[in-house]
């Protein structure tokens, strides 16, 4: 039974998260909304976030952060990383190559 609650948990959130990109361009509030939900499915049912959306949220203003619509992204091949910084609220979040 709970494992069931989590399949569903899972797929809710990955929806949610589409939802959220989808949303970007032009409704920032929807996205932030869509964010906040799929967190708090995410910690009603103790599901860890799939690290490929854990990824691409902005941790400070909670959107997601989608290449050249909410996010610049820059490379550093000098230190082996990959910046995504939000156009928002400007934290960088960086993920190593």
């Amino acid at each position: 039974m709970k494992s069931e609650a989590r399949e569903v948990a899972m797929e809710r959130m990955e929806r949610l998260f589409d939802l959220a990109e989808k949303a970007l361009p032009g409704d920032i509030d929807l996205s932030r909304k869509y964010i906040r939900l799929l967190k708090r499915i995410n910690s009603h049912y103790k599901v860890s976030l799939p690290r490929i959306i854990k990824k691409r949220i902005c941790g400070k203003c909670e959107i997601a952060l989608v290449p050249g619509i909410s996010a610049k992204v820059r490379v550093s091949s000098h230190n082996r990383y990959v910046a995504y910084i939000c156009m928002h609220c400007g934290a960088e979040r960086h993920m190593r190559y």
